[in-house]
């Protein structure tokens, strides 16, 4: 899953002084926003990712199949569900750390087929090799990018700190 850390509260306070606990506070909040943000862009490619090579087989014996599915497509979203279960969740363990964690969160043993269907796969049914939609590699560098973002903006605007 991808996952964001924000450290150095510690410094950053020292400089703005009483300005901390406020710059703590928007910082936690740009934070949970590029969380947002990366679940909801995971959704989003998740939705135009193809399965690469196109396949047709007899599902009627897998009991997990989806329902009126005999091919590869319509991808990954003939559920829904790898999409729907795609969150995130803050955490802040000292005063001065806030840690972020975007994807299959906290459900790594119910939704092994998702990081599966993530770093690619050989079908069982059909054999062909499932081409990996590497989002999770990816997602972790997106919301870190939006929330160094907003973090400069932010410590910019409360402290004219420069980074």
């Amino acid at each position: 899953m991808g996952r964001v850390i924000f450290r150095g509260f510690d410094a950053i306070s020292k400089k703005v002084g009483e300005a901390g606990p406020e710059l703590h506070r928007q910082l936690k909040g740009a934070l949970q926003e590029s969380l947002e943000e990366g679940r909801d862009e995971m959704r989003r490619r998740i939705g135009e990712s193809g399965t690469g090579n196109t396949w047709v087989a007899n599902w009627d014996s897998s009991v997990n199949a989806h329902p009126d599915r005999r091919a590869s497509m319509p991808g990954r979203v003939a559920s829904g569900r790898m999409q729907e279960r795609v969150t995130f969740e803050m955490s802040s363990d000292t005063k001065y750390r806030v840690r972020g964690r975007v994807g299959w969160v906290g459900r790594l043993g119910k939704d092994r087929y998702f990081v599966a269907q993530d770093r690619g796969y050989r079908h069982h049914i059909t054999g062909e090799m499932v081409q990996g939609m590497m989002i999770l590699r990816n997602i972790g560098a997106f919301v870190d990018d939006r929330f160094e973002e907003r973090a400069e903006r932010i410590a910019r605007d409360i402290a004219n700190l420069d980074f």
